[in-house]
């Protein structure tokens, strides 16, 4: 709309469009920051996608600063974008603990969140349903209401790792975890006396 030449007038009007011939409620998403005038008509701002890093550094001041945001300004918390990757040469493939990662932030900030993955990800992915398990297990429990605000407080610490079961019905346990670093063993030759190890 902005290439229109009618910038944020363009914007407004083509939204105001939509959300006048739309017959029911329709959730939608903004992704950029919207004029004044589209605040009533915007269901939620889901700002911050990952692309081109790991899941954990993927624009993460920004998603925290608009926690703050979002509270003030009385808009649906919500963290952002996160991607579903199959290995490559830059990224492992997702792995259960970026996936908790994730989701003990939602819960902390009781935010919603976006998961995007190709199918083809899906099926490559060998740890897919243990994944997507986990993602039902948080979001019962976020949506239970079941954290203490203590352990919201916690759960929202960007450098915290938890892992969250089930314990048998409309029960859970909570357990933080440690993840080290990984190790990365290096198979060059080495010259006899020359010291060697994992990174």
């Amino acid at each position: 709309m902005y290439a229109t030449g009618q910038d944020g007038y363009g914007v407004n009007r083509f939204v105001n469009m939509c959300y006048e011939r739309w017959g029911s409620e329709v959730i939608n998403d903004a992704s950029i920051v919207v004029p004044n005038y589209l605040w009533h008509i915007f269901t939620r701002f889901n700002w911050g996608e990952p692309w081109g890093a790991r899941t954990r550094e993927g624009q993460l001041e920004l998603r925290l600063s608009n926690q703050r945001y979002f509270k003030r300004n009385f808009i649906p918390p919500m963290l952002g974008w996160f991607l579903i990757r199959s290995a490559s040469e830059r990224f492992e493939a997702t792995a259960l603990d970026e996936i908790e990662w994730v989701l003990s932030k939602a819960a902390g900030f009781n935010a919603g969140f976006s998961l995007v993955a190709d199918m083809a990800v899906l099926e490559r992915n060998g740890n897919i349903n243990i994944l997507l398990d986990s993602v039902r297990v948080w979001e019962e429990a976020r949506h239970a209401q079941v954290f203490t605000a203590e352990q919201r407080q916690r759960l929202c610490d960007a450098k915290s790792d938890w892992h969250l079961e089930e314990a048998g019905r409309g029960r859970w346990k909570l357990y933080p975890i440690a993840i080290s670093k990984p190790f990365v063993c290096s198979t060059e030759e080495l010259q006899p006396g020359q010291p060697g190890s994992a990174d």
